[in-house]
């Protein structure tokens, strides 16, 4: 996960790995502690500052399911999804639905 910096330095971010999930709270437990000050609200400001939500982002950098392309010359992978004509002559409607998937080197 990234954590994005929310004090005056831009380059202040942080970056964990989940090492637990409480699902009934809400509360996770990283694998190493934060470095920088990372302030956050539980709904927004944008009320208090003239629309602004002035909160931090954090971030998830991968997912449960990662389809890697190689580096073959610079290709990688692709992900293709097209309609379809049958020798019968019955069209197939091509369709993908990716959810909580990571591509990675991929076009």
């Amino acid at each position: 996960m990234a954590f994005v910096a929310t004090a005056l330095h831009y380059k202040e971010n942080d970056y964990s790995v989940i090492a637990a999930y409480d699902n009934v709270t809400g509360l996770l437990t990283l694998q190493k502690p934060l470095t920088q000050y990372h302030w956050g609200a539980p709904v927004s400001t944008a009320a208090q500052y003239n629309g602004v939500d002035m909160r931090g982002e954090v971030m998830l950098l991968s997912r449960n399911i990662r389809i890697v392309g190689n580096d073959t010359d610079k290709w990688g992978c692709q992900v293709v999804t097209s309609d379809f004509l049958e020798g019968n002559g019955e069209i197939r409607i091509g369709r993908t639905f990716l959810d909580h998937v990571e591509l990675y080197n991929c076009s």
